[in-house]
């Protein structure tokens, strides 16, 4: 039973470990993340903010979305994730920002992890501009909804995820 036990504290010790390892490998605070517009000039965090409060105060109806998607990386060594804000004046045009954070792949190793990951970069982002008072319209799963995807046997979990956090989301194919 002590057996059992202290392999329990070790598996919760690694998880704390490799959370916080994530943590610092994405840079821990979303206004430190290195964000950049559309064209890949640098911006910082308060610059989206301000832009998506001037977009608000001439448009009538505007959307912020929040997505991410990853891809390997360094001879698979790697995983690059890439966080975009989207602001849809709905009826016009729409900006995009993104930051990039790299981190290795130890630390999702496969799909569902890497799924999971995308989702809490997203959250994390889009609970940040909550914090600031924009409305989050969407948060977009990378997961697929029709059987024939890998992904799709995560999608459940996924949305849930993003629902419990109080978003609204779409899932592929509807989701970009």
């Amino acid at each position: 039973h002590g057996q059992i036990r202290a392999v329990a504290v070790s598996a919760s010790a690694a998880r704390r470990s490799a959370a916080s390892a994530a943590s610092v490998a994405s840079g821990a605070e979303v206004s430190a993340w290195s964000w950049r517009d559309g064209t890949g000039r640098p911006i910082t965090f308060g610059e989206i903010i301000e832009h998506i409060e001037v977009t608000q105060d001439i448009r009538e109806k505007v959307e912020v979305h929040v997505a991410c998607d990853s891809a390997v990386r360094n001879g698979n060594k790697s995983i690059i994730f890439a966080v975009a804000i989207c602001v849809i004046s709905v009826g016009h045009a729409g900006r995009y920002f993104f930051a990039r954070i790299d981190q290795p792949k130890y630390l999702t190793p496969v799909l569902q992890t890497r799924l999971l990951r995308e989702v809490e970069l997203s959250l994390t982002a889009a609970q940040e501009l909550t914090n600031r008072d924009v409305v989050v319209e969407r948060i977009h799963c990378d997961s697929n909804t029709n059987p024939q995807y890998v992904s799709s046997e995560h999608t459940t979990m996924l949305c849930g995820y993003i629902q419990a956090m109080g978003y609204r989301y779409l899932a592929k194919p509807q989701a970009w």
